[in-house]
């Protein structure tokens, strides 16, 4: 099945970006400026796993399909942001 080829690809992938976090293209870092944002291509598929690499640990941000307006899905930086914002009193 179509599905499970991908979630193999996709483990794939997770598996050597836990071993290399460092390998992850930074163009969208710089295209957005945010901060340690990284992107790593899922093989044999059209999806890009964006994440950062936080002291050792990775954050998977979005897995995304290449063709999406990537910019304005992660143009506004952390996707976690509304969870570590200061509630007014």
């Amino acid at each position: 099945m179509l599905s499970t080829q991908f979630a193999a690809q996709l483990e794939a992938a997770l598996r050597t970006l836990a071993t290399h976090p460092t390998i992850g293209s930074r163009r969208y870092a710089d295209l957005l400026g945010i901060t340690g944002l990284r992107s790593w291509s899922v093989k044999q598929s059209a999806y890009l796993i964006f994440y950062v690499d936080d002291a050792g640990q990775i954050d998977i941000w979005r897995v995304l399909h290449g063709r999406r307006d990537i910019s304005a899905l992660l143009g506004d930086g952390d996707p976690d942001a509304d969870e570590h914002a200061t509630q007014p009193e």
